[in-house]
């Protein structure tokens, strides 16, 4: 599944973030990519805000890597690898914890800085500034199950 969504405002991204924490379920990994300042951090507070967490409690966990957000039924992981160089570093924050959290719901900033470490079957998210408010959120998913529940999140 590929689809595409014009967002026009911080609040539109924040919007289509709860869209898509309303269709996540344990065990989903949601990758964002965009560069700094694309809406990455305002669309994680609307996925947190679908799952029952006070949009307030999230920030960008730049300098603490992960942050931990308890829902009903689970935990959101934020996590924010730009500051790591690669998938040998995941170790110091607890990565394997992670993966076998059965309530997991991970949500991944700069995923790229680790790459082999990302499941295949996630949803990958990206923004991209077309101006000075104005992004394009793009969804892409290889997995047939994830794309059936992904596939109109993005309509207002």
């Amino acid at each position: 599944m590929n689809a595409i969504h014009a967002s026009r405002s911080e609040q539109d991204t924040f919007d289509a973030g709860v869209r898509i924490g309303a269709a996540l379920r344990p065990g989903d990994m949601v990758l964002l990519e965009g560069e700094l300042g694309a809406g990455k951090t305002s669309m994680v507070r609307g996925i947190a805000e679908a799952l029952g967490i006070e949009r307030r409690a999230v920030s960008s966990p730049t300098f603490t890597i992960v942050h931990e957000h308890g829902f009903e039924g689970g935990t959101m992981y934020h996590i924010d690898a730009y500051r790591l160089s690669g998938v040998e570093e995941l170790e110091a924050v607890g990565w394997e914890a992670i993966m076998d959290d059965p309530g997991r719901i991970v949500v991944c900033e700069w995923p790229q800085r680790i790459a082999g470490a990302v499941e295949s079957g996630v949803l990958r998210v990206e923004l991209r500034h077309v101006g000075a408010q104005q992004r394009d959120i793009m969804l892409h998913t290889s997995d047939d199950g994830a794309a059936a529940r992904f596939a109109s999140i993005l309509e207002p």
